[in-house]
């Protein structure tokens, strides 16, 4: 069950209660996603991490929305960014992962572009793997 306010382009707060458990929530407006998407904003070379947060590879996207890149477990990836509407900081990824062994594969997904800190934002899957991760320019 739940109850609650929105306040538009400002947030939404509520209470849920269910079977032996209660609480409460506040989400804030984040207006990020009004900010324009180009594949000139998001093209650049970015530096990959491992679960550790250590540099271990390079992502590179041009600007025709190409996706090149490899990590040093000797991942070799590829694939392109693209539009899907330029009113929105909201971009489709398609890449391929090969010599990955288990993990190689076509995955989907969506990005998002921070351009306070020259960031990428996405998620993408594939048949067998969910990976959510954010990267930086470098």
């Amino acid at each position: 069950n739940y109850t609650g306010t929105i306040v538009e382009r400002q947030s939404i707060e509520g209470n849920w209660t269910g079977p032996g458990e209660n609480g409460n929530f506040v989400l804030e407006y984040d207006d990020r996603h009004t900010i324009p998407s180009s594949l000139a904003t998001v093209s650049g070379t970015y530096s990959t991490t491992d679960e550790f947060d250590n540099p271990d590879g390079t992502l590179t996207i041009s600007g025709s929305g190409s996706v090149s890149g490899s990590d040093s477990t000797g991942c070799i990836y590829g694939g392109n960014v693209q539009i899907i509407d330029s009113r929105y900081n909201v971009y489709r990824l398609n890449v391929t992962a090969s010599n990955c062994g288990e993990a190689n594969g076509a995955y989907t997904g969506l990005g998002a572009y921070d351009p306070s800190d020259s960031t990428l934002t996405f998620q993408v899957e594939s048949a067998d793997f969910i990976l959510t991760d954010e990267i930086a320019k470098i």
